[in-house]
């Protein structure tokens, strides 16, 4: 069967072909330092805002706590972060960065950018405006869904 629209030209592929390189790419890029990509996303987080909840952190990285708490526990036997139950409540956990962590924080940014400069045909001013697009699409998908499932919600009433 012929297609006028090839897999290749469509954007759902697009972006899946793209976040496959993404994650291959950071997966070289981090293994030096012994992290995962999915590590370094959390490790981001807490880089933009030093101490988080548990749940702060799912919410940035879209990771339900099953998933977040051994990765958190891996991150805090390498000694980049704290986890500690406050006293006022001792169901919450939250998250700090330790001195190791902030130390990552500074190689890991000159490191990275070094890596990307050596990617040929690589352009940093395209990359914030690949970003910019590619956020503006995130939030019209998640815009999409919510009005689907508060639709779907009505009919179920």
């Amino acid at each position: 069967m012929k297609t006028d629209n090839p897999l290749s030209k469509r954007l759902c592929y697009s972006i899946y072909s793209t976040q496959k390189l993404v994650n291959k790419y950071y997966q070289h890029a981090l293994a030096p330092y012994h992290i995962t990509y999915t590590q370094f996303i959390v490790l981001e987080t807490l880089w933009e805002e030093e101490k988080l909840s548990l749940n702060e952190i799912g919410q940035r990285v879209g990771l339900e706590s099953n998933t977040l708490t051994p990765l958190l526990k891996r991150l805090e036997d390498k000694k980049l972060i704290i986890r500690k139950r406050p006293a006022a409540n001792k169901r919450q956990l939250t998250i700090r960065l330790s001195a190791n962590g902030k130390r990552l924080h500074e190689e890991l940014e000159q490191h990275l950018k070094s890596c990307f400069a050596n990617v040929e045909g690589f352009d940093f001013e395209k990359a914030k405006e690949l970003v910019a697009l590619n956020n503006q699409l995130k939030q019209t998908i998640e815009n999409f869904i919510a009005n689907k499932e508060e639709d779907s919600s009505q009919v179920e009433q």
